[in-house]
């Protein structure tokens, strides 16, 4: 199955939470097609509504650390939360 254009131009250190909506779900949607479980850790879980926040990165690079819409995310989603960390299970 091959990767739409949007997830091959990703940089391999981006998560979901630094990704705009569409790019965050392209990513999402496309794990979930090459995996019968999907393991989603998230910083900043998603909400009822969209929070887009900007910060000052380690780098000097604006970064995003969105928290996205729980709306917008399918499949039956398992939460489990562990440390400052919730983990998504999706199947």
């Amino acid at each position: 199955m091959s990767m739409p254009e949007q997830v091959k131009n990703q940089r391999r250190d981006d998560v979901l939470e630094h990704l705009p909506p569409g790019e965050a779900l392209a990513v999402y949607n496309h794990a979930r097609t090459v995996t019968g479980v999907l393991y989603v850790v998230w910083h900043t879980e998603p909400g009822a509504t969209y929070v887009p926040r900007q910060y000052q990165g380690e780098l000097r690079e604006p970064m995003s650390q969105n928290i996205h819409k729980t709306s917008m995310f399918s499949g039956m989603i398992r939460r489990e939360v562990v440390g400052k960390h919730v983990i998504w299970v999706v199947v």
